[in-house]
């Protein structure tokens, strides 16, 4: 049986894996910032469609559900020109940049898992990611901010207070679930977990390719 405290611990680890890599990344390198930045994009493109999808599979005697994943994309709508515009800002355009195979996974596999699985596994991700920004992603921004200047942050500024209104209405959604339900989440959070890591790891993978191309070539 699964229970609402075994999903919490399992998010919980995951916020604090994924946080221990993320607090390690050079994010004064403005090359590594960049390449998240456009990375997050890729990927934010696909969260109100994933929504759209949760909510045309989810079923008709879990309307409260639905109508509240409809006002989630709501909540989510536009987030995408907001990383845009820190790429801007930083000067750069979002056709310098190539989508990662790590970055598609991300959302290719959450509209896999809500298609086949349940469309409750949307919230497994949203438990890791929203998590992350809502309790652990301020040390991040401080950081950026100092770099950069506010207007280079404003993707992770508005998370770090959005998300943390979401993050505290998820418990009574678990609660709400019956146990496949809670079963979904559950390996929706692990395969989140692997997944951004994953993700964090290729950029810094390009960027010390970049580096030691640079320094062959000089």
């Amino acid at each position: 049986m699964i229970t609402l405290e075994m999903i919490q611990t399992a998010r919980d680890t995951a916020i604090q894996n994924v946080s221990n890599v993320i607090a390690k990344c050079p994010w004064e390198n403005k090359s590594f910032y960049s390449q998240w930045v456009a990375q997050t994009f890729f990927y934010v493109n696909h969260t109100t469609r994933n929504l759209a999808l949760a909510c045309a599979k989810m079923p008709i005697d879990k309307t409260e559900m639905h109508n509240a994943f409809i006002h989630h994309i709501t909540e989510e709508k536009g987030h995408e020109k907001l990383a845009l515009m820190d790429l801007k800002n930083l000067g750069y355009k979002i056709d310098q940049f190539e989508e990662f195979a790590e970055t598609s996974a991300l959302y290719q596999s959450m509209h896999y898992l809500i298609a086949e699985v349940s469309p409750m596994s949307i919230l497994g991700y949203a438990l890791v990611l929203e998590g992350f920004a809502a309790n652990k992603a301020q040390p991040v921004y401080d950081r950026l901010a100092a770099t950069y200047g506010p207007k280079c942050g404003t993707f992770l500024k508005v998370h770090i207070v959005v998300d943390a209104d979401h993050s505290q209405e998820s418990n009574s959604v678990i609660e709400a679930c019956d146990q496949k339900e809670r079963e979904a989440i559950l390996k929706s959070i692990k395969l989140c977990e692997q997944q951004y890591i994953s993700f964090y790891r290729k950029i810094n993978e390009q960027l010390n390719k970049a580096e030691v191309y640079q320094s062959v070539a000089s």
